[in-house]
């Protein structure tokens, strides 16, 4: 009989972890969208001195928008999945 507890406590503290983990993504995820945004303005004024930092500055903000976006889908996914096991 004890086993089935453990066993259900484990799984508890599973989905606890699975929910914690999402939300973190999530909020990880929007943090880095919002560190892209301003390189995005930044190739603005990048553009108007030095077309070479443009084109990195673009970059950059492209890459941290990417990485930002696929936390916060990730984290969603994992959020999705918990909330159907529960």
């Amino acid at each position: 009989m004890s086993e089935i507890k453990a066993s259900d406590s484990d799984q508890n503290v599973n989905i606890r972890m699975e929910k914690r983990d999402g939300e973190t993504y999530v909020a990880l995820g929007l943090f880095i969208v919002a560190v892209g945004i301003p390189v995005v303005i930044g190739t603005y004024f990048a553009a108007q001195t030095n077309m070479r930092a443009a084109i990195v500055n673009i970059i950059c903000a492209g890459v941290l928008l990417l990485i930002g976006v696929a936390a916060i889908t990730y984290g969603r996914i994992l959020l999705a999945r918990n909330k159907r096991r529960s």
